[in-house]
């Protein structure tokens, strides 16, 4: 163990920590560097990528858009409620104004 001075070692070889002389491993395989290592990782990562690709494409084609009269309809709630929200604002901001008029 390393000399304990009340602070916790900042060492990664202190206190059992990494080996220097250990190749590094990356998800599960060892990875010395070479060119076929590099090659395989490559591999695996393409086939990853295209798995991904694959998976988007498959879900893309799962969406279901909504019709021309779904989304006119959902645009007239909007713009009825936005209508409703500005007149509800424009009453309390003149109410309020009024009483602050009033008071000063």
């Amino acid at each position: 163990g390393a000399w304990f001075n009340g602070r916790t070692s900042v060492s990664k070889t202190a206190d059992e920590g990494s080996i220097p002389s250990a190749p590094a491993i990356l998800n599960g395989m060892y990875n010395t560097g070479g060119i076929a290592e590099n090659r395989d990782n490559w591999t695996v990562l393409m086939k990853k990528l295209l798995d991904f690709i694959k998976a988007v494409r498959a879900e893309w084609f799962k969406i279901v858009w909504p019709s021309r009269a779904e989304v006119i309809r959902a645009t007239i709630m909007i713009l009825v409620f936005s209508a409703l929200a500005a007149l509800f604002f424009f009453i309390i901001d003149s109410v309020l104004n009024a009483i602050v008029g009033w008071i000063f």
